[in-house]
C-alpha cells in the first residue's frame, strides 16, 4: 500500500468565503488547490482512500462533517462544500478546513477524519483507519499543519506506516517536498 501525506496550512481563511467578501490567502489557496489537483486522479481512482488528520480538542474518528461554527461561520457563508457521505459528528475547525479543502477541490466519495489533541492519538487513529477498512492500494492523507500533526507524520514515517515523503504546501504558490521525519 502506498500512503502519502499532503500537509496544508491550517488557516480557516483557506476556505473561500471565510473572510466574507475579502480576498485573503489567495496564493496559499492556489498552492493548496494545485497540490490537491496534482493528486486528484489518484484521489478519484477506485480503491483509493482519503484521510484528513488534524489536531483537535477531543479524539474523533470516522466520517465527520465539517463545521466552522466555532469561528462564527455557517455553511451558507462558504463556497466549498463537504465531500459527500460526511454525516457523522461535527469535526473541529482544523479538520473541517481539511474536509472542505478536499470537498471543494475534488470529487472524492468520502473522507475519514482522524482528529486528536496529541500526536500519539493521531498516530493511533491513522493506524486504525489504515487497518480498519478494506485494503486500499493507495491512501492520501490531507494533514492540517501544526506541530502535533508534524510530529505524528514523523512517527508514521518512522513506523513504516507512511511513505518517507510528505508534500508540504507553502504560501506564494510554492510546494516543497520534505522528509516527514524533519518537522
Amino acid at each position: 500500500m502506498s500512503v502519502r501525506a499532503l500537509l496544508i496550512p491550517g488557516s480557516v481563511l483557506l476556505v473561500p468565503g471565510a473572510a466574507g467578501r475579502a480576498t485573503v490567502l489567495a496564493e496559499e489557496r492556489r498552492a493548496v488547490a494545485d497540490a490537491v489537483d496534482a493528486c486528484d486522479d489518484t484521489l478519484q481512482a477506485p480503491g483509493v482512500r482519503c484521510l484528513v488528520a488534524a489536531r483537535g480538542e477531543r479524539p474523533l474518528r470516522g466520517r465527520s462533517r465539517p463545521s466552522l461554527g466555532a469561528v462564527g461561520l455557517v455553511p451558507g457563508d462558504l463556497t466549498w462544500a463537504s465531500p459527500p457521505g460526511q454525516d457523522g459528528a461535527a469535526a473541529g475547525t482544523a479538520a473541517s478546513v481539511g474536509l472542505l479543502v478536499v470537498g471543494g477541490l475534488t470529487a472524492v466519495e468520502a473522507v475519514d477524519v482522524v482528529e486528536a489533541p496529541t500526536s500519539a492519538q493521531i498516530v493511533g487513529g491513522v493506524g486504525d483507519a489504515l487497518s480498519g477498512r478494506a485494503a486500499a492500494a493507495q491512501v492520501v492523507i490531507v494533514a492540517v499543519d501544526d506541530d502535533v500533526v508534524r510530529e505524528a507524520l514523523a512517527a508514521l514515517v518512522a513506523d513504516g506506516a507512511l511513505d518517507a515523503v510528505v508534500d508540504t504546501v507553502l504560501g506564494a504558490g510554492q510546494k516543497d517536498t520534505i522528509p516527514a521525519g524533519r518537522p
